[in-house]
């Protein structure tokens, strides 16, 4: 399922820069998350927090920087890339609501197809779409270095 979503979050539409990656390595890894909900497993509110509590097998490690900020190249692969990544996606979807989290997700992709894009147009779609200021939301999920108190 992972690379089945990079068709649309990595290939079709790609990273502006290497710190934009979450965007399609959290896209990708959320999509496993929605993929084992809809084949009977765990939700993702308990995916979320099976990541956040670390007792999930793939949250070892996902605290040690912020997912749009990897402090060198070479991680730019490391699990808060991914991990912390879906957990963002799921902080979104949970503020905007499912019919305007999933019009985000098919804007992006339409929008910025056979392209590239970055966090700063991702954050203001959301905000768009929504009608919301997520800056509080990005802010401790996605940029903040700290492990954030559930919100």
């Amino acid at each position: 399922m992972h690379e089945l979503a990079h068709q649309w979050f990595g290939n079709s539409v790609t990273p502006r820069k290497w710190k934009d990656i979450w965007l399609n390595e959290g896209m990708a890894t959320y999509a496993e998350w929605l993929w084992e909900e809809e084949q009977g497993g765990r939700n993702t509110d308990e995916i979320f927090e099976d990541f956040y509590d670390g007792t999930d097998s793939e949250s070892e490690g996902i605290w040690a920087f912020p997912p749009a900020d990897p402090p060198r190249a070479a991680r730019v692969s490391d699990p808060p890339v991914y991990g912390r990544g879906a957990m963002v996606m799921h902080k979104v979807r949970e503020a905007v609501g499912d019919e305007t989290f999933f019009d985000i997700l098919r804007t992006w992709t339409r929008q910025h197809r056979h392209g590239n894009a970055d966090t700063g147009q991702f954050i203001a779609l959301c905000e768009g779409k929504s009608g919301k200021k997520l800056t509080k939301l990005f802010d401790v999920w996605l940029f903040n270095k700290k492990k954030p108190s559930r919100m």
